[in-house]
């Protein structure tokens, strides 16, 4: 039998969203955690309207 291994398996999302929540708000920044491919990993953090409609896979 074959494993998958992605990053879900190993990180502890909800421990990284809250860090990137915490990151764009001091900043004042957008920000979000994406895989190699590009898929999000987190929701996106401090977002403008402008951001969600330029960002196709949100």
């Amino acid at each position: 039998m074959k494993f998958k291994v992605t990053t879900n398996n190993f990180l502890d999302i909800e421990f990284f969203q809250t860090l990137q929540d915490r990151f764009a708000e001091e900043f004042g920044i957008a920000s979000i955690i994406t895989d190699v491919n590009g898929v999000p990993l987190t929701k996106p953090s401090n977002f403008t309207d402008f951001l969600y409609k330029s960002c196709k896979r949100l």
